[in-house]
């Protein structure tokens, strides 16, 4: 049997906290999910701070699910925070809002391994993560 593997989801929706972690229960080996709500708490995450200091509870992730246009501290923030973390480094695909050229190519030079744009449609979504399963957490 595979091994769980560690997700974390880091979106300022809430719906799409819920979809995407709805859409991660159906993966072949269903993945252990956290969420935070924008980028400063996935920073305090990572650094075991405050809520997040139980590393039982809050494990580090093996793939991170980044929204971009967050408040507070957004996506590209983050993924430049986790670059100067090296021992901390998980796989990260974005799923975004934007469909801009320059933010895909900005989040993949940043380290993410994938960009995807959301889809209004769940099961898009859905067949979308499947994949992404297979590929990364298997």
């Amino acid at each position: 049997m595979a091994e769980k593997r560690n997700v974390l989801i880091v979106d300022d929706s809430s719906d799409d906290v819920l979809i995407l972690t709805r859409a991660l229960s159906k993966c072949p080996v269903p993945p252990f999910v956290q969420a935070v709500y924008d980028g400063s708490q996935a920073i305090y995450y990572f650094e075991g701070k405050g809520p997040f200091a139980d590393r039982k509870e809050f494990p580090i992730p093996d793939l991170i699910i980044l929204d971009l246009k967050m408040t507070r501290v957004n996506g590209f923030e983050f993924l430049e925070w986790l670059g100067t973390h090296k021992e901390h480094r998980p796989l990260v695909i974005i799923l975004s809002g934007s469909a801009l050229r320059a933010d895909k190519e900005k989040a993949l030079q940043l380290g993410a391994r994938e960009y995807h744009v959301k889809q209004p449609d769940q099961d898009d979504t859905i067949e979308m993560l499947t994949g992404v399963c297979e590929r990364l957490l298997s």
